[in-house]
């Protein structure tokens, strides 16, 4: 009998064990459900002078979680910012990045100084000690503006980042880098769509070919990766290009993507499970889109033990031209709320097709082409050019399609009679 009982006692024990794991298992599913639903999504509150608006995850900082900050657009072409403005969104941004573990940003326009022109070393300066005071500490490289120097533009940014104390990640000479964030490795990799130049020695890493290959087999060894691409699109709302290529990061590894280029700020998804920025907007930057609002965004992502927990963005004026620098007022992220969440949430391909904002961009492209800009052309930019103006001028376009196909059918059966004819023609001689 004792032995029955003891035997009894230990399946009991075995079977309250599998249980308390079934439960464990259940909860860390659940609690993995709530994060990538969206669990807090749309929650207002505070980090120091700024509102934040939470995406995922809790809501406010947590002393245990390792946070990194992502910024959009940054550099400066033949102009810079008054001293007055740059210290103003210093002062404010600099206490903010206190609280982040991690900085990162995309140099769109280049350090320029290699020219020699005076006026070129003091943007160079001016970025640098910009991006030192604020505490950015991961450059990223790869976008279309990396050529407009050349090779030796290439090295030379290199060379004066790094001397400076940054990272840079996005070119064969920083394909990847690595951050330690309490015990685990997150491991950052830069690409980009296209350069306005050619790259005869290949050395800026794109998202066509091979370079992914940098992603797929994890160097870095980081246990979660990280790809920064800079992409972007003429409208608000996700374009089904801008999908292809984040997919293309999926399938090479990419745990999270994070996405410049538009110039303007776009929202936020969840594709096939893994978190995706669409567009932060400009951070300083010399040339303003009129349909930025002179706003940009920093996105933020949370961190335990190598796993996301939480993420959120943190808007800010960037409008250097007005002197608009620093944290929104109330009104202004009530507004920036909407249009974010608007953007996030509404991303079929009618509703980038038919943005308004795509379409004053495409008259504006069409106005000023050039012989370069249609020799650079392809077929998806007359995919889009065709969708665009079906759903801007139904009308029209079933006007323009109906006249196409009248003189396609008139063309063929020209052909076809000139054929005819030419066969007759032949037949008649053969019997003479």
């Amino acid at each position: 009998m004792i032995v029955t009982v003891r035997g009894s006692l230990t399946k009991l024990g075995f079977m309250q064990s599998r249980t308390i794991r079934r439960i464990i298992l259940m909860f860390l599913l659940f609690t993995e459900i709530l994060l990538f639903s969206g669990f807090g999504e749309g929650q207002d509150f505070r980090v120091d002078d700024y509102p934040a608006l939470a995406v995922m995850g809790r809501p406010g900082l947590d002393e245990d979680t390792y946070y990194v900050s992502f910024a959009g657009d940054f550099g400066f072409s033949r102009r810079l910012p008054s001293e007055e403005v740059i210290q103003k969104h210093l002062a404010f941004e600099s206490r903010l990045f206190s609280r982040f573990d991690l900085g990162v940003i995309n140099l769109e326009f280049m350090l320029p100084g290699m020219t020699g022109d005076e006026s070129d070393k003091r943007i160079d300066e001016a970025a640098i000690r910009i991006l030192k005071m604020a505490g950015f500490d991961l450059v990223c490289r790869s976008n279309n503006h990396a050529l407009d120097f050349g090779l030796d533009g290439i090295k030379y940014n290199e060379t004066r980042l790094r001397a400076a104390g940054f990272a840079t990640v996005g070119t064969k000479y920083g394909p990847s880098y690595t951050w330690s964030a309490g015990g685990s490795k997150i491991a950052f990799y830069a690409f980009t769509d296209d350069t306005d130049k050619e790259d005869p020695e290949h050395a800026v890493l794109t998202t066509a070919g091979a370079d992914l290959d940098v992603l797929r087999t994890n160097r870095g060894d980081g246990n979660f990766k990280i790809a920064l691409v800079h992409l972007g699109s003429a409208g608000r709302y996700v374009s089904p290009h801008e999908r292809e290529v984040v997919n293309r990061l999926i399938d090479a590894g990419a745990d999270m993507i994070v996405s410049t280029g538009s110039h303007f700020i776009k929202g936020h998804a969840i594709e096939r499970g893994k978190p995706v920025f669409y567009g932060l907007g400009n951070h300083l930057f010399s040339e303003q889109s009129p349909h930025s609002g002179g706003i940009g965004m920093y996105a933020v992502a949370g961190f335990e033990s190598g796993r996301l927990v939480q993420m959120f963005v943190v808007p800010f004026w960037n409008d250097v031209d007005n002197g608009k620098v620093g944290p929104l007022d109330e009104p202004t992220f009530a507004s920036f709320k909407r249009d974010f969440l608007d953007r996030s949430h509404q991303s079929s391909e009618d509703r980038y097709f038919s943005d308004p904002v795509l379409f004053e961009n495409f008259q504006t492209a069409v106005a000023s082409i050039t012989i370069s800009d249609i020799q650079n052309i392809k077929v998806r930019h007359l995919k889009y050019a065709v969708l665009i103006l079906i759903n801007n001028y139904p009308m029209l376009s079933i006007f323009i399609v109906a006249t196409c196909v009248l003189l396609t059918i008139l063309v063929t059966r020209r052909l076809l009679y000139a054929v005819s004819r030419h066969k007759n023609v032949r037949v008649a001689r053969r019997l003479d």
